[in-house]
């Protein structure tokens, strides 16, 4: 079927051709009912009657249209037209890799830039159990903003968890023309030459062969025919990547190399595992990862009056992390064995058992918190303590992984200011309560099991609390001023010495206490919140979540003796700052910060629809304006046609965005922060990206704006410790004037979490 400018294919009116392939025609078309350009693949006539290479191309279809992620593609419709099916999809601007290769080799920086991008991209494809099978650059497409989009998955199979074989499709092709193609030469892997299992660690060996192409202009299996390519393939090692390009990371080439094995167990065993070893890759290269513009974005306190406010739900899931080399000192991340032991979302505490063998986990699920014990080389769990409305916050095992502490509000009335510390049998039944005056989150056992240690305190000072082990002979072992108080701590493998993390002026101080004396040695001060801390188990490296360069906490190794500190991980998936756990083997446990939602919208009637590409972002807000949908996840806002399509980052000059309202015509406004760390309000415009800020500070949060736009409500407070006053704003004559008065636990948490959704018809101030 010919298409020619200014023809109609269903509603869409054809506006000229893009390309040609194998897969079919790609055009550049108006989708004439939602104004907007498409781009439109239609497979071509004279193949268009084979029932083979139909299925393949439904198979495109239902499988991109599965995905939904920033990286993939995004597919609008499937349909046919005169007997020809054709697939609409998002219109992009920019190149193919390929491309950008033939300009010549591509920049260490920029290639992790991309190649963190198109990793995760296949890990959101692999956990839909659906691999490409012909990743290549011709394949891989960079917008013109630097994002990169993987697409045509024509060639991908849609893998059972049961799935063994693919016997039934052998057949090599070359190219890409028509024909049962399994892969392109240069980019197959070894088992895919053979004919045998295909599965997701396929994809990760095109993903490495590409990645040495990138970096040195030439493929990694390149011979003079197709054959010897295969052959290449099959039983050669690629040329050492110092020899074709320099300047190279150590750890990158370790991570294309591991990509390239023969064995698919030999490589990376997922995507989500490779994403991860690239992002820690960021600090030795030289590289600035995408987080890294936000260097200075929060004091410890100054980040929660932000986070809290927007932050309505947490998905989280345990991590074992392997730190190679634990407790020596190293210039850079070292890469980590990552596996995943719960996906349910539900989990917020974690610890291990010294030999490693079980992890014991707190998950809440409908408003009860609930302690559970995995084995982990079983995967099987039983119930330690049934759901209750009593949440547990901390846990920590005996020495002899015997016992499990936790600390626990002693009553629902008299929920927060004293906690009980109590202990249970690993394996359940009833718990014991050895003392009811822990003030914060963090419970310890010494290593010989004769010792807990906890928080508690008075009205003046914060005090670091030891009991024998059946709860008597209460001492003091260090005290510190309200305001400078502790709030994790961790015994080291020495009885004699404690590790704690507490309140500075406008930071976290790492602490090293000596049990027996009390005396106390500051180590390191860290801009930003810290966790709970974890030991070496030589005892000379300290662990802890930590996040001095923004809100998304990393894992840290502090060197216990002199306070020097390093990242171990990176990127954008976080960890949980209460919670942290190590074992005597040099494994870490950790919970992640896994921030995920769906987006749902309701006519006036009342009547709600799913938004499905927007789901599974992490948003924290989500408004309309004018016919727009905008979306923030703290760090960016983004502005969605009305069905969640055509995703535009709407560029303001805050690193931090909250509490997004709609604020006159085309404007949003919203919770900012600038360089001096001042929050204050600033209003854009969602067309040109044009920003006004609208208060100067030095804490304002949470606006309200009349529908005209023309005045503005919203929360000032003069420092983050003073009362606060509703303030209502004339953004025509800029006068201001004070509402009501706030106390300062206002701010943290205004109107969060909503109950229900409402509709208002007026407000009156």
């Amino acid at each position: 079927m010919a298409l020619h400018p200014g023809a109609r294919l269903d509603t869409y009116e054809i506006l000229g051709l893009l390309g040609a392939g194998g897969m079919g025609e790609v055009y550049r078309a108006r989708d004439v009912a939602l104004r907007r350009e498409v781009a439109i693949k239609v497979l071509p006539a004279y193949v268009s009657q084979d029932p083979d290479r139909l299925r393949r191309f439904e198979q495109e279809a239902q499988a991109a249209a599965a995905l939904n992620h920033p990286t993939i593609l995004a597919i609008h419709q499937f349909g046919t037209f005169e007997g020809a099916p054709y697939l609409v999809s998002e219109l992009l601007d920019g190149a193919t890799l390929r491309q950008l290769m033939e300009r010549g080799p591509i920049s260490v920086r920029k290639t992790i830039e991309y190649a963190i991008q198109i990793a995760h991209g296949l890990a959101a494809a692999h956990e839909r159990n659906i691999v490409h099978r012909d990743l290549k650059p011709e394949n891989l497409f960079v917008v013109k903003d630097g994002r990169v989009k993987i697409l045509d998955f024509g060639l991908a199979k849609l893998i059972q968890p049961q799935f063994v074989g693919d016997s039934d499709e052998t057949t090599v092709t070359f190219g890409t023309e028509p024909g049962k193609v399994m892969g392109t030469v240069g980019y197959m892997s070894p088992e895919q030459i053979r004919g045998g299992t295909v599965d997701h660690r396929a994809d990760i060996f095109a993903f490495g062969a590409i990645l040495y192409e990138m970096l040195t202009g030439r493929r990694a299996f390149q011979r003079r025919t197709p054959a010897e390519s295969m052959t290449a393939i099959l039983n050669d090692e690629p040329p050492a990547l110092s020899q074709s390009a320099q300047n190279i990371p150590p750890g990158l080439q370790r991570v294309i190399h591991r990509c390239l094995e023969k064995s698919p167990e030999q490589r990376f065993q997922s995507a989500a595992d490779l994403a991860f070893a690239i992002e820690s890759l960021t600090d030795s290269s030289g590289v600035s990862q995408p987080q890294r513009e936000i260097d200075s974005r929060k004091s410890v306190r100054t980040k929660w009056v932000m986070a809290s406010a927007v932050i309505s739900a947490l998905l989280v899931g345990a991590f074992l992390l392997r730190y190679f080399h634990i407790g020596r000192p190293s210039p850079a991340p070292a890469l980590l064995d990552i596996r995943a032991l719960t996906e349910s979302g539900k989990v917020r505490l974690v610890a291990a058992s010294p030999d490693g063998r079980y992890i014991a986990y707190v998950q809440k699920d409908v408003g009860k918190f609930e302690m559970r014990l995995l084995q982990v080389a079983t995967q099987r769990d039983v119930e330690v303590i049934p759901g209750s409305p009593l949440e547990i916050f901390n846990l920590h095992f005996s020495p002899d992984g015997n016992f499990i502490y936790f600390l626990r509000p002693l009553n629902s009335t008299d929920y927060l200011s004293n906690l009980g510390v109590f202990r249970i049998a690993a394996l359940g039944g009833p718990a014991t309560i050895l003392a009811s005056d822990a003030r914060v989150y963090s419970v310890t056992v010494s290593p010989d099991g004769k010792q807990i240690a906890y928080i508690s305190g008075t009205s003046t000072e914060s005090q670091i609390v030891a009991i024998d082990s059946d709860g008597s002979n209460r001492k003091v072992i260090a005290r510190r001023p309200t305001g400078q108080d502790f709030w994790y701590l961790e015994w080291s493998p020495s009885p004699d010495i404690l590790a704690a993390f507490a309140s500075g002026e406008t930071s976290s101080e790492l602490i090293r206490i000596d049990v027996s004396s009390g005396s106390v040695q500051a180590l390191s001060m860290i801009n930003g919140s810290v966790g709970q801390p974890a030991w070496s188990s030589d005892g000379a490296t300290i662990f802890a979540p930590a996040s001095p360069f923004g809100p998304v906490l990393q894992i840290w190794a502090f060197d216990a003796h002199t306070g020097a500190h390093r990242p171990i991980t990176a990127g954008t998936t976080g960890y949980l700052e209460f919670t942290l756990s190590s074992t005597n083997s040099g494994d870490l446990v950790a919970v992640t910060d896994h921030p995920a939602t769906t987006v749902w919208a309701a006519d006036a009637s009342s009547h709600l629809r799913q938004i499905p590409s927007l789901g599974g972002e992490g948003y924290d807000g989500v408004i309309w304006v004018d016919g727009r949908i905008v979306t923030d996840n703290i760090s960016e806002m983004q502005v969605h046609d009305p069905d969640g399509s055509n995703s535009t980052p709407l560029k303001a000059p805050s690193p931090t965005y909250s509490s997004l309202t709609r604020c006159g015509a085309g404007q949003v406004a919203y919770t900012a922060q600038d360089s001096t760390h001042k929050i204050y309000i600033a209003r854009t415009d969602i067309l040109t990206g044009a920003t006004t800020r609208l208060t100067d500070g030095p804490v304002d949060s949470v606006p309200v704006c009349t529908v005209d736009g023309s005045t503005l409500v919203f929360i000032h407070c003069t420092d983050k410790n003073s009362r606060c006053d509703l303030t209502r704003k004339s953004l025509d004559s800029g006068q201001s004037a004070s509402l009501d008065s706030l106390a300062p636990i206002d701010i943290l948490f205004p109107l969060y979490p909503p109950t229900a959704l409402r509709r208002c018809s007026s407000l009156t101030l």
